[in-house]
């Protein structure tokens, strides 16, 4: 069943009555389990102030080698950016370690160097089925712009660095995780399962 999330909780406790926020450790393996997507069940979240937050903790601030695998769908109501899994922006816009989200119906992975320069990786192709979840996995790492790759449903897509494409380190920051957000008005309408992160690049 489609599960509704109800403002912004805590992952590990429960929202609209059901256990959704599953945290566990395996190795390098850290994942957030919120629902089923092989059965194509998802945690809903309807754009207008539903997300989960988890507060900084060890173990979740990767600065060197990253992948991040969500599955998603996007649903009609989704605004022209909204982020589906963040750390930072949320005490100090400027500060953002990994960020995926939907811009303009493309996939994007952003962060800020020390600088203060932000860096996006952006797939070439735009994605526009509506309330269909797929499968979204970003890989790379940081100080390496080659090695940016996104995955759509096991399909290696082709991506492009929109903005300030040069090697450059990643800004670590102590803001606590979000699903469905990361700074104001960036909402995630649509559903949102099954999030893992790796400490590595993956193939």
């Amino acid at each position: 069943d489609q599960k509704r999330g109800n403002r912004h909780c805590d992952f590990s406790v429960c929202i609209g009555g059901h256990s959704v926020g599953i945290y566990k450790t395996m190795k390098i393996l850290l994942a957030f389990i919120l629902s089923c997507a092989s059965c194509q069940s998802a945690l809903i979240m309807d754009g207008n102030f539903d997300f989960l937050n988890r507060n900084n903790r060890d173990g979740l601030s990767f600065t060197n080698a990253i992948t991040i695998s969500i599955w998603a769908s996007k649903s009609a109501s989704l605004g022209v950016s909204a982020e589906l899994f963040a750390k930072g922006r949320v005490a100090d816009g400027n500060k953002a370690l990994y960020h995926i989200r939907n811009s303009s119906g493309k996939w994007e992975f952003y962060f800020s160097a020390p600088d203060g320069t932000f860096h996006n990786f952006t797939t070439s192709s735009t994605f526009t089925d509506l309330n269909v979840l797929h499968h979204i996995v970003y890989t790379g790492q940081y100080g390496n712009s080659n090695s940016a790759q996104f995955y759509v449903d096991g399909e290696k897509v082709t991506g492009v660095w929109t903005a300030n494409p040069v090697n450059t380190a990643a800004l670590n920051n102590t803001e606590p995780n979000r699903i469905g957000v990361s700074y104001p008005a960036s909402f995630w309408a649509g559903g949102i399962a099954e999030i893992s992160l790796w400490n590595t690049n993956l193939p």
